[in-house]
């Protein structure tokens, strides 16, 4: 007997189940499919958060000038690391900025070289020059300043993110540090030339000048930045 012929007798049976029996089965599978689906499902509503926030500051904002009030323009330190990223891109050297937010990375920096330095694009390029020894690691910042250099961060153990062949050992790290902390990470793709924001373990997709300074808005104006 095949299972379509199966599902067909089992047809008549299934009308006369109660309302009750309807209410536990489709609760079940909710948190079933949730269980099974947990990540793709976290990453589809990052991700339409992102879209949701670009459009806003690019097209509602400015129409009804209310929402993010104070921050229209990026703090110049922000200017500064988005000009280095686009830099650092076009020459296709790869790089992690990670901004420390209210979890400390202290215990992922205890090896790092310190630094405690204004920000400046010059010096976060000359960090990811590929002929610099601290090339390799991420740079801190934290309360506008650039705290260390060189902080190596566990890679994700997720099972379940969908990284081809070509996300190497820093695009994971990124994904880890955002899913053990409330960190956000600026990542430079050295295999495509592209930026990228990494936030609560999800990697955006690549952004263009305009997309960063929306989406940037809005961290801002939410976490302080």
């Amino acid at each position: 007997m095949g299972f379509s012929t199966l599902i067909i007798l089992m047809l008549p049976f299934l009308f006369f189940l109660d309302n009750n029996f309807w209410i536990v089965f489709f609760n079940n599978l909710l948190i079933l499919t949730f269980l099974l689906f947990h990540s793709e499902i976290k990453n589809f509503f990052y991700k339409l958060g992102l879209r949701y926030e670009y459009l806003y500051t690019k097209y509602l904002d400015p129409i009804l000038d209310n929402g993010y009030e104070g921050v229209k323009k990026l703090p110049s330190e922000i200017l500064r690391i988005r000009e280095a990223s686009f830099i650092l891109a076009q020459k296709k050297e790869g790089a992690l900025i990670c901004f420390e937010l209210g979890h400390l990375l202290d215990e992922f920096t205890q090896n790092s070289v310190i630094m405690n330095s204004d920000i400046s694009s010059e010096l976060l390029v000359s960090i990811f020059n590929k002929e610099s020894p601290l090339h390799d690691g991420a740079v801190v910042i934290s309360n506008k300043k650039i705290k260390s250099a060189s902080a190596y961060f566990p890679i994700t153990d997720n099972k379940n993110k969908t990284l081809g062949k070509t996300y190497g050992a820093r695009h994971r790290a990124a994904i880890g540090i955002t899913e053990k902390t409330d960190a956000l990470v600026i990542l430079v793709s050295e295999e495509k030339g592209s930026v990228h924001i990494v936030n609560q373990g999800v990697l955006s997709k690549s952004l263009d000048r305009e997309e960063f300074n929306s989406i940037f808005m809005s961290y801002t104006y939410s976490h302080k930045i």
